[in-house]
């Protein structure tokens, strides 16, 4: 019961963001979908779902004679460094899980199995439906994670003796002194690496500037709006440091909720059946 409660009170601000700007608190999902003058359809919430998880229609159809699966996961291997790491990340976290279970059974430590067990489910259901690094990197990093735990209890004995026992002075400074020069030593390395790296060294002290791309007006329902031109069918530019409001298309049921205030008085969606606006 209370676990239940403090459960619902550390999601309720991502149920509130989702209401506030889809009117689906699960959103994309399309269960329980309020009706309010800004949601979205449970057809259009979900067909952003489909999108995302059927994520293979993000690349070109595979040649001839090659698997899909195959072809699908080199294209989304190259199209990101990201990628790369996380793939090399799960590739030796197979071998860390060996060395886990190796140690949960010799120890009797079952709690170690149902770790590793969300840790791969988990990873296993990012790749199969939305193979997005930031949406599956708390599972990805899990396995690493209670491997390096396990190496240090092993290493200290205890996490404990951390907090219990008195350890001499000598010592401390010893390990501090070592843990500044290591902290020193990789902080020059990503330093060095981002200094040599042309895309990102101006990085270091001002954020880059924001891209630009060309505009062009469009109105629809008394709505002025800026849209990236498309480069082609299958392209698209962004709104970058575009003046707001700017969107690929509006849709023709949107309307100012109050058109004396303009934008700042937000958005409505009419309902179709109410008959659509004006494009230009």
């Amino acid at each position: 019961m209370i676990g239940g409660v403090i459960t619902t009170l550390l999601l309720s601000p991502m149920f509130a963001v989702n209401i506030i700007t889809s009117g689906c608190p699960l959103f994309p999902s399309s269960f329980f979908c309020l009706d309010l003058p800004w949601s979205w359809t449970a057809e259009d919430a979900k067909a952003v779902a489909e999108n995302t998880r059927v994520w293979g229609i993000w690349f070109d159809s595979p040649p001839p004679n090659i698997p899909p699966w195959l072809w699908k996961f080199v294209l989304w291997l190259i199209a990101s460094t990201l990628n790369q790491i996380a793939t090399g990340i799960i590739l030796i976290s197979i071998l860390l899980a060996i060395s886990i279970l190796r140690t949960s059974i010799n120890h009797r430590l079952w709690g170690l199995i149902w770790v590793l067990g969300l840790a791969i489910s988990g990873t296993i259901f990012m790749m199969l439906y939305a193979p997005v690094i930031r949406l599956g990197v708390g599972y990805i990093i899990i396995i690493p994670s209670l491997y390096i735990t396990i190496v240090f209890n092993k290493k200290i004995g205890n996490f404990n003796f951390l907090l219990t026992k008195k350890i001499p002075g000598s010592k401390i400074w010893k390990n501090i002194t070592i843990f500044s020069r290591t902290s020193y030593l990789a902080l020059a390395v990503i330093t060095l690496v981002i200094v040599l790296n042309q895309k990102t060294h101006y990085r270091l002290i001002l954020p880059p500037q924001m891209m630009r791309s060309d505009l062009v007006k469009k109105q629809v329902n008394g709505i002025n709006y800026f849209s990236p031109q498309d480069i082609s069918p299958e392209e698209h530019e962004l709104c970058w440091s575009a003046k707001l409001p700017c969107a690929f298309e509006l849709e023709d049921n949107i309307k100012l909720r109050d058109p004396n205030r303009g934008i700042k008085g937000g958005f409505i969606k009419v309902k179709r059946e109410q008959g659509i606006g004006n494009r230009e």
